[in-house]
């Protein structure tokens, strides 16, 4: 008996322990010296929410992100979403951005608390979110948790007239269930998704919309998350045309967000310009630039990183002057301290020694080469140079 109620008392001490760590693990931390822009009674207010964007520093601005990609962890890794709610919402009150609305929208969806979710999705069309079809269709799994059959149809319908089109993600949600066997669901998947190879176009065509034209000439210096837009994601509707987007799943600490750049018109389709940047829990983060040429059908004919902030060590600057000639120039970067031995915490980038250059051409019929131009002499920049 006694050996039985030690095991218990064991197993009842692990499981005390085992919450503890969790909590710990999930516990808000963030620097108080760092002002909110928004009082929490007021994380619904529009006219709150629109003074606090307008008026946000990029401290407040970091500080929001930081506790965001712990939430967005929370959330899609560890499919902890009541534990997410919280990070989201203090994130916001540093900054109110439209991509927290929108994952704290999810959250709540998922935490099954359709009001609060209503009350979240609603900002998202007061910030105009882009996508709007994306807004759409949560409203339409807001009205599937109240079970409300006609208003999940006609949301559903209304999210796919906007450009929502990703099958895959209608099949799969659970919330769905209720109307998969109504005449008006079938109907609605079978004329919109009943030809593979035209779904591909139109999705193609949404793509080609969905990109910036680029001005000419672009230069991007010694990148980093500092001129990374976090605005201008790319949504995963259209990973298919994003090489590596569709395989990309969130880790505990680690994962790839997508920004768009811009697009070039060429005679043989268009060539896409995207950075994928790669966020590390409290380092310093990598991003790179990429280039994608299309026919005009949406087959993707070859893809190139042209620049990159590759890690702390080494970084590529680009400069594209015309549509077909892409300059890259690899550079040394050279720290106060070795950051091998004292780490990056503290250190200070002191300068960057060029290494060499490269230049990227693009053919008519869209494929690339790369040619490396010899220099007689290796320059350098200091920090403020880059």
């Amino acid at each position: 008996m006694k050996k039985t109620m030690g095991i218990i008392s064991l197993a009842l001490l692990l499981y005390a322990c085992s919450g503890n760590k969790e909590a710990v693990l999930n516990k808000i931390e963030y620097k108080e010296t760092i002002p909110f822009t928004l009082l929490k009674d007021f994380i619904y207010n529009e006219g709150a929410i629109k003074q606090a964007v307008e008026s946000a520093s990029d401290i407040q601005k970091a500080e929001s992100r930081k506790l965001f990609l712990k939430g967005l962890d929370l959330l899609l890794n560890k499919q902890q979403a009541a534990a997410s709610i919280e990070f989201f919402e203090t994130s916001i009150l540093f900054y109110p951005d439209a991509k927290n609305y929108y994952y704290l929208t999810l959250a709540h969806i998922k935490n099954n608390n359709p009001d609060l979710a209503d009350s979240a999705n609603t900002v998202l069309y007061q910030l105009s979110y882009e996508p709007y079809y994306e807004s759409v269709f949560n409203s339409a799994l807001i009205s599937a948790l109240k079970k409300d059959t006609s208003m999940t149809l006609a949301l559903l319908d209304e999210s796919i007239m906007m450009g929502f089109l990703n099958k895959d993600k209608i099949e799969n949600e659970s919330l769905f269930d209720f109307v998969r066997e109504s005449a008006g669901f079938q109907s609605l998947m079978v004329s919109t998704f009943n030809d593979e190879g035209k779904l591909r176009q139109k999705l193609f065509n949404s793509f080609v919309n969905y990109f910036p034209d680029l001005k000419l000439p672009y230069e991007i210096g010694l990148d980093s998350t500092q001129v990374f837009n976090f605005h201008q994601y790319i949504n995963y509707d259209y990973a298919p045309f994003i090489p590596g987007m569709d395989e990309g799943r969130f880790s505990r600490d680690v994962t790839n967000e997508y920004q768009y750049v811009g697009k070039l018109k060429m005679d043989f389709g268009y060539a896409f310009i995207y950075k994928s940047f790669l966020a590390i829990a409290d380092t310093l983060n990598p991003v790179k630039t990429f280039i994608a040429t299309y026919d005009t059908l949406g087959n993707m004919i070859q893809n190139e990183m042209i620049s990159c902030f590759c890690s702390p060590i080494t970084r590529i600057s680009l400069n594209v002057e015309n549509e077909f000639t892409f300059n890259t120039i690899e550079y040394n970067i050279k720290w106060e301290n070795d950051p091998l031995e004292k780490g990056y915490a503290g250190n200070k980038m002191i300068g960057a020694i060029e290494d060499k250059r490269n230049q990227l051409t693009i053919d008519k019929n869209g494929y690339m080469k790369w040619n490396e131009i010899t220099l007689n002499s290796k320059s350098s920049i200091n920090e403020k140079g880059g």
